[in-house]
């Protein structure tokens, strides 16, 4: 029994980082993030930290489908209130 309950909740665990990475990447994740790193470059342009983190978010948001590009520019205008 504590085999058995062991290995469910291995596999629950391994679930819930599969299901949070596969989030992490989504379109709407990224919109948020883009979003995000818009808002804090606004007060700091020149960061270096804010630069790299805005390269990488972008090579992301290449890889995105054409129907997942288009949810991201609707997210992210939603974000932006338009």
């Amino acid at each position: 029994m504590k085999n058995t309950l062991r290995m469910v909740m291995a596999i629950a665990l391994i679930a819930l980082v599969a299901f949070a990475l596969i989030g992490c990447d989504s379109p709407k994740s990224l919109a948020k993030q883009s979003f995000d790193l818009i808002q804090k470059g606004i007060t700091n342009p020149t960061d270096p930290k804010l630069i790299e983190q805005s390269i990488k978010l972008q090579a992301k948001i290449e890889k995105l489908s054409e129907a997942d590009k288009k949810i991201y520019e609707e997210e992210l205008s939603k974000l932006f209130g338009f």
